[in-house]
């Protein structure tokens, strides 16, 4: 008789298979979750990285902003020396100006006094010409 004890081959193949698929879907398993554990810490990473990357960018900017309020600051004072050194020339020039203008006319006053007679012919010349000359 046979003994019924001994198992079939096909049996033990069919049990190794289901083992081994098992085993299969087990590791799968473990790859998928290790695998989803690494994009996560890889994320983390990023995020952690691009919130440096934002910081250090927004110092720099800072730090720019702060320059180019310097510069403004200092070509504004030159510009503002400048403004008052040719305000000064300009309100010399016109005192100079005014001292000549005066000068002129008390000149031209002391010899309309001193020679009346010529100081009216020559306006008259002066009339006349001006008056020949606009005529035309």
């Amino acid at each position: 008789m046979a003994d019924e004890s001994t198992s079939n081959p096909s049996d033990e193949a069919n049990a190794d298979a289901a083992s081994g698929t098992e085993h299969a879907q087990a590791a799968a398993q473990d790859f998928k979750s290790a695998a989803q554990a690494k994009i996560s810490d890889l994320k983390g990473a990023a995020t952690a990285k691009a919130a440096d990357f934002k910081a250090a960018a927004s110092a720099k900017a800072d730090e720019f902003r702060g320059q180019a309020t310097a510069k403004v600051d200092e070509l504004r004072g030159q510009a503002t020396a400048k403004a008052e050194e040719l305000r000064g020339q300009a309100e010399a020039a016109f005192a100079d100006a005014k001292v000549r203008a005066r000068t002129l006319q008390d000149d031209g006053e002391a010899y309309v006094r001193e020679n009346p007679t010529r100081a009216v012919l020559i306006a008259v010349g002066a009339g006349f010409v001006l008056g020949a000359l606009l005529k035309k």
